[in-house]
C-alpha cells in the first residue's frame, strides 16, 4: 500500500489498495487529492462508526446498571418501611429467639 495515498490506504485490503493505488497514480493531481481526501474521509467515518458502536455498548451498560441499582434501591426502601413497624420489631425478635 505505498502509493501517493499511502496513508489513506491503510485500513484496505490488498486486491483494493493497488487498484485505488493504480487510480491515484493515473489520475490528474487535483483528481488525486480528490480520491486521498475522499480515502481518508471514509476512514475516518469508519473510525468513528466504531467508536459509536463502543460507546452505545458503554451505555447500554450503564443503563442495565443502571436498572439494577434502582432496582436495590426500591427493595431497601421498602425493608425500610417495614423494618419501622412495630410487628416488624417483634417478628426480628422472635427469628433471633428461634435461631438461638
Amino acid at each position: 500500500t505505498t502509493s501517493p495515498g499511502g496513508a489513506a490506504l491503510g485500513g484496505l485490503g490488498g486486491d483494493e489498495a493497488l487498484l485505488i493505488g493504480t487510480t491515484l497514480v493515473s489520475a490528474p493531481t487535483s483528481a488525486q487529492r480528490r480520491i486521498q481526501q475522499s480515502l481518508l474521509l471514509a476512514q475516518e467515518l469508519q473510525k468513528r462508526n466504531r467508536e459509536l458502536a463502543e460507546v452505545r455498548g458503554a451505555l447500554a451498560e450503564a443503563e442495565g446498571e443502571l436498572a439494577r441499582l434502582r432496582e436495590e434501591v426500591e427493595v431497601t426502601r421498602s425493608e425500610l418501611r417495614y423494618s419501622s413497624e412495630p410487628q416488624a420489631y417483634l417478628l426480628e425478635a422472635l427469628r433471633r429467639r428461634e435461631s438461638d
